[in-house]
């Protein structure tokens, strides 16, 4: 198939009011993004959150001369910013453990399927 029969079948699905059926690879594809996606949002989140509260902090400290308020305020969003990373693998852990069952299945089953 070339590109455009691909991106022309893409768009059709889209709008296609039956049910599509996946393929095992799709389906596999699928599942990944399922089990990252959510963990990286999150933590991408509590990531930008922190910073921003650090850098507030390190305004106080420069632009308003409040050293003590702005190390504490600082130090909070750095923080905050740190707990991105455990709160990603956490995240992440629990969807792998829900999704790892299907996702293994698929993975061996395409890889019979190759191997034949």
């Amino acid at each position: 198939m070339d590109k455009i029969t691909v991106e022309a079948k893409r768009i059709e699905e889209k709008y296609n009011s039956e049910p599509t059926v996946l393929t095992p690879i799709e389906e596999l594809r699928l599942l990944d993004k399922k089990a990252t996606q959510k963990a990286q949002i999150t933590a991408l989140c509590i990531g930008i959150a922190g910073t921003l509260i650090m850098g507030f902090g390190m305004s106080c400290v420069m632009v308003w001369d409040m050293m003590i308020l702005g190390i504490i305020i600082s130090v909070i969003g750095a923080a905050i910013a740190v707990a991105a990373y455990p709160v990603f693998k956490r995240i992440f852990n629990e969807k792998k453990a829900e999704l790892a069952p299907r996702i293994l299945s698929l993975s061996k089953m395409i890889q019979e399927e190759g191997a034949e």
